[in-house]
């Protein structure tokens, strides 16, 4: 990508354009660093965050992240990262979060999101990431308590299994199996 930022690293005032990469196609940020006042624009990242990949943290503040493609997070993919006073506008995510994928820890604050796209969903900011006591024990605990139509079971990505395409697979298993056995199949 354009730049590998890492620890105390700082990238101010920068214009960082049509760069390629798996992850992180404008920057990659690493255990911290800093982008700020800086333009990330027509960056393209084979997987996670097209304009700044922040999985391992960092912030970025008041800088403008343009016409950034990737499969997951175009604009931004972040996970215990911060972002502020940024705009984000016509990012292009084949899967989810256009402008922003969000996740762990995130902190997005006072940012613009507008015109982003997602070819799944969440074209404009995508996150979710379940707390310690948001995890497939307790929701598996409390499944009875959800049955509130007879023979209607809840399953999918965000349903007993928590999120994820595997968990929906199995989440969408194990409900064919209760209901097949609710009706005496098996």
């Amino acid at each position: 990508g354009g730049a590998y930022i890492t620890n105390a690293g700082v990238v101010y005032s920068a214009g960082i354009y049509y760069n390629v990469s798996s992850n992180g196609g404008g920057v990659f940020l690493a255990n911290g660093g800093v982008v700020s006042n800086s333009y990330l624009s027509g960056n393209t990242a084979g997987y996670v965050g097209g304009g700044a990949d922040l999985s391992l943290g960092g912030v970025v503040a008041r800088s403008r992240l343009l016409d950034n493609n990737a499969i997951y997070g175009a604009g931004m993919y972040m996970v215990d990262g911060r972002v502020e006073n940024s705009l984000f506008t016509g990012n292009q995510a084949s899967l989810i979060g256009g402008g922003i994928y969000g996740n762990g820890n995130a902190l997005i604050r006072d940012c613009t999101v507008v015109d982003n796209s997602g070819g799944s969903f969440a074209g404009g900011v995508y996150g979710y990431e379940p707390e310690p006591w948001d995890s497939i024990i307790p929701r598996m605990m409390c499944m009875q308590d959800e049955l509130y139509i007879e023979g209607l079971r809840f399953a999918g990505g965000n349903a007993f299994r928590t999120y994820g395409y595997s968990s929906s697979l199995l989440s969408g298993q194990t409900v064919a199996l209760l209901t097949l056995r609710d009706m005496g199949v098996v």
